[in-house]
């Protein structure tokens, strides 16, 4: 069953939850500029061969690449323990699963908004 939030146990967790999707974010990011550089290799490797291509450089860059989707995973894993749910890591929106009115709900929060308005 998972954790239920009353309104003000969901703000509270906001602070902390706000450091861990800006990691989860900035490793993404991270993965995903390292991951469009090694394609620009592959292609290079493609049409001249591989000559002009430092095996070092590209081992570097999958070793960064692994290195920012582990940090990626453990803010994830990190947020998911609070026990919210991440909708959208793009845009920060995160969902808390709490009850209204004996109907189970979820107070939306997105990165940037200082409170919870919607549910």
């Amino acid at each position: 069953m998972p954790k239920l939030f009353t309104l003000k146990e969901a703000e509270l967790a906001i602070p902390l939850i706000e450091q861990q999707l800006n990691q989860a974010m900035a490793a993404k990011r991270k993965a995903s500029q390292i991951d469009k550089q090694l394609e620009e290799i592959s292609t290079r490797i493609h049409f001249s061969g591989g000559a002009d291509v430092n095996p070092g450089t590209v081992l570097e860059q999958r070793c960064q690449k692994e290195a920012a989707i582990q940090q990626l995973r453990e803010a994830i894993d990190s947020v998911q323990k609070i026990g919210c749910l991440i909708k959208d890591l793009d845009t920060g929106l995160i969902d808390f699963p709490a009850t209204l009115d004996n109907h189970e709900v979820y107070l939306c929060w997105k990165l940037g908004e200082p409170r919870i308005d919607y549910w």
